[in-house]
């Protein structure tokens, strides 16, 4: 199905992340952290993100590059991080008609067992994140 989505869409209009820095060779692909420039431990939030992505002129024109975005892995992604790149890919594509479109009328690709392992993220001192499954924008999206 990847290779496919490349042979469509072009190497630049595929995205493919997981979790980790050990799997994302064998994809060929790359981590969702990687991709939007954030260091480990950082906060997740819309604006937070925004602002690295919107001061990084590659990093916005290849985002608006991407067509279909594969995440493995996504039982360890947090809510926010759904619910942030969400945000930032429809503000990318605001000025295209798709921008009040779920994703900005990009596909989203999940794979993986829901509840394999836990949300790795940022602990905001109260409880941690909870599964990607319960971001609002989740509904949205699916």
């Amino acid at each position: 199905m990847l290779d496919e989505s490349r042979d469509n869409y072009g190497e630049d209009g595929v995205l493919a992340c997981c979790w980790t820095n050990e799997a994302a060779p064998s994809i060929p692909g790359s981590t969702i952290r990687a991709v939007f420039c954030v260091r480990p431990g950082f906060d997740f939030g819309k604006e937070a993100l925004w602002d690295t992505v919107k001061r990084n002129a590659v990093l916005c024109d290849s985002s608006r590059k991407i067509e279909v975005l594969f995440q493995d892995e996504i039982s360890v992604l947090e809510e926010s991080v759904l619910d942030s790149i969400h945000w930032v890919i429809r503000h990318l594509v605001k000025s295209e008609r798709h921008s009040c479109i779920p994703m900005g009328a990009r596909q989203l690709v999940v794979c993986e067992d829901q509840f394999q392992f836990d949300p790795i993220g940022v602990n905001h001192g109260v409880e941690r994140e909870r599964h990607v499954f319960s971001a609002s924008s989740w509904f949205l999206i699916f």
